[in-house]
């Protein structure tokens, strides 16, 4: 500014993400889609977009995408979470992972790494063989190409009402409230056999986040019983820590959860 030059600061573009340096880098077969801020199917806002078209294409950037995972060390951290859940079985077995709202993957970037932890999950760690899914997002390739990594896709939208027929991990990650009411209702008298992988219970239920009128919403009634002690069961969290370097968005502010019957008080 002393010699006649303007000093221009540059400003980040409304809905840049860090870690985009990352996407442009590594995952660089993307065909980037240029709309912004456009809503999915379920009324999100701001994802990153991309465009896969072909089978081939998405084996090769999950497969990049679980190179991320391993080499960020964010899939040992989701392991050791799991397992400190269930510390007398190493690793612990599940009849099933349940998989809902995981977005369309072809089109964005944080489903894509969800899928691949949940591909992971499937073949690496070997939590489970049967993985169940469901999402009203699915395009019509989307549910044709995910039974080739062996997964079930549901017919029918039960709002995640799910009962569960044995120890059984659903995989639900920043979903809404009334989606993880659901699973509770479904399961409200077998929660034992319940671990979740979803938003953090203690910041979902924060009372200064509340306000009186949420207690009277049916989509909140089971999440406010197991919150105020109206229930046989009491919840156990364990914080995965959100430290993939990629993008801090994909697997921010989770948590495992599991639930065990409360010891009943002898006279």
């Amino acid at each position: 500014e002393e010699d006649g030059f303007k000093l221009v600061n540059r400003r980040k573009k409304p809905g840049q993400r860090k870690g985009r340096h990352f996407l442009e880098r590594n995952v660089d077969t993307f065909k980037r889609g240029r709309r912004k801020n456009k809503p999915t199917c379920d009324g999100s806002y701001g994802l990153e977009t991309i465009r896969i078209d072909s089978a081939e294409e998405l084996q090769e950037q999950i497969e990049k995408c679980r190179i991320e995972l391993r080499v960020g060390g964010y899939l040992e951290r989701v392991r050791q979470s799991i397992e400190q859940c269930f510390e007398a079985e190493q690793p612990p077995a599940f009849t099933e992972i349940v998989c809902y709202g995981l977005g369309s993957f072809t089109h964005h970037v944080v489903p894509l790494y969800q899928l691949a932890l949940l591909v992971a999950l499937k073949e690496e760690l070997r939590y489970s063989d049967r993985i169940v899914i469901y999402d009203p997002c699915f395009t019509d390739f989307e549910l044709k190409i995910l039974p080739s990594f062996g997964f079930h896709v549901l017919e029918e939208n039960t709002e995640c009402q799910y009962p569960v027929t044995g120890r059984t991990l659903f995989f639900m990650l920043h979903m809404y409230r009334n989606h993880y009411n659901n699973v509770l209702k479904s399961n409200w008298h077998q929660l034992e056999l319940v671990a979740l992988y979803s938003n953090s219970f203690e910041d979902m239920m924060r009372s200064d986040h509340l306000s009186s009128e949420y207690r009277e919403d049916p989509d909140w009634e089971y999440l406010f019983k197991l919150a105020d002690g109206q229930s046989e069961y009491q919840v156990e969290e364990q914080r995965v820590r959100n430290e993939f370097p990629s993008n801090e968005n994909v697997f921010n502010n989770l948590s495992i959860l599991t639930f065990t019957k409360k010891i009943k008080d002898r006279i």
